[in-house]
């Protein structure tokens, strides 16, 4: 079983009603961090795009969503590889480790792919706004200028958004895209790339 990294026991903003109920997301993002500079890069000058909060089961998707539902603005739930996930705007961003993070991210569980529930990994945005969410040849630069780096470059084909990616520790990980995930879900939409969730979904979805 893949587990997130550890959550840290004391909040850093025990104030925020996401961490109070999610727990606080300073061990993970401490732990990233600090791999990310063993490895000498240096995300100092990237947005922490958003945050992903792993479910162990399908009722604490459920869950979950509705808590964010309370405390943010959902994006979009949609179908991404045979499953929903929930992107939310966080209403009061969440502060961690120097970083402000405006948006979580929330896939529901496949089945036969037990995780267990945590924070699990972090996103970053290297480009700027002359880049589009379809480039690629920057995140190719990024990775280039980091050749000691285990790279996982199959998301670098994508034709919306892609990105590159390292695991970090056990079962958790950090990507790299060039644009906002906001903005890259406005872009799907208007696009008509979203695959929604279908009605009947949830009827046979185990617990």
């Amino acid at each position: 079983m893949r587990r997130p990294l550890h959550n840290a026991p004391q909040p850093e903003h025990p104030e925020h009603p996401v961490v109070t109920a999610l727990g606080n997301p300073e061990g993970c993002v401490s732990g990233i961090l600090e791999w990310l500079g063993q490895l000498g890069i240096d995300v100092s000058p990237f947005e922490a795009d958003h945050i992903c909060f792993r479910c162990a089961t399908t009722s604490e998707y459920r869950s979950v969503c509705a808590l964010l539902d309370k405390h943010g603005l959902l994006l979009i739930e949609s179908m991404i590889g045979g499953r929903p996930i929930s992107t939310y705007l966080l209403k009061q961003a969440l502060t961690c480790n120097g970083l402000t993070i405006r948006c979580v991210e929330v896939p529901c569980p496949k089945p036969g792919r037990p995780y267990s529930s945590g924070w699990e990994h972090i996103e970053f945005v290297i480009g700027s706004e002359a880049h589009s969410v379809h480039d690629r040849d920057p995140l190719k630069e990024f990775a280039d200028r980091h050749p000691a780096v285990p790279w996982d470059l199959r998301a670098m084909e994508k034709a919306c958004n892609p990105d590159i990616s390292i695991k970090v520790g056990e079962g958790s990980s950090c990507k790299f895209h060039l644009r906002p995930l906001d903005e890259v879900i406005k872009h799907e939409r208007e696009a008509g790339l979203i695959d929604p969730v279908p009605d009947n979904f949830w009827d046979g979805a185990s617990k």
